[in-house]
Parts: structure tokens; sequence; C-alpha cells
């Protein structure tokens, strides 16, 4: 199933073949609450590991940063994905600017490594 949005390399457990995630990460993702299988590059990110493949991110929550052998390499991850936007930056009660992400990310809470 592809969908009106930019390919990358994320895949559902019951779908038959590879779906596109949207090229922007605010766009609603017809994955949110599948479990997926996400392939890209892992690097390191201020809130977790990040896997980053095309104009797609994923967040691993579970890894605080990737270990040597995975870092700026090629990984798949699998996990329940899900869009939240508690990381966003923002005003706090003081007014001044809090930091964060500027929008929604994604997120995988508990990702399985596989290497490639």
């Amino acid at each position: 199933m592809v969908l009106g949005f930019m390919f990358v390399a994320l895949a559902c457990d019951r779908c038959s073949s590879r779906v596109a995630a949207p090229a922007s990460q605010n766009a609603k993702n017809p994955m949110v609450g599948q479990l997926v299988h996400v392939t890209g590059t892992a690097e390191d990110a201020r809130i977790s590991g990040v896997v980053i493949s095309n104009d797609f991110m994923v967040y691993c929550l579970n890894v605080q940063e990737w270990p040597r052998k995975f870092h700026k390499r090629t990984v798949t991850v699998t996990g329940k994905l899900e869009y939240t936007e508690e990381f966003m930056g923002g005003k706090n009660s003081g007014g001044e600017y809090t930091a964060g992400t500027t929008s929604g990310v994604y997120v995988i809470r508990n990702c399985q490594i596989d290497s490639q």
C-alpha cells in the first residue's frame, strides 16, 4: 500500500508491502499505532537515539545514545509507532522559551534493534 507521500523504508507487520511515510513530520501517518519496521541511519539526538531515513525520522526512546557498533550505520528498528508532542519546546511560566522540538515527533518507546 503506497500513499501519496515521500517513500521511506517503513513497513507494517500486517501489511503485504512497504508503505510510505509523510514527507512532513506534521502530517498524520496511517502507520501510527501499528507495529512497524524502520530502516535508516542511526544518529544521536538530545531526546534519544534516532533513525533517519530520507525526510522521515523516528526517535527510539529506549536508546539514550547508539552503541558504537550501530552509530552512523544502517539499522532497522521495530516497534509500535507513536506521534507525540510531549517533547515540544514552549514558554515556561516566566515567559522564557524552553528547549525542545518545534513540532510533534514520531517515536518508538521500545525499539528492537537489528543491524544491517
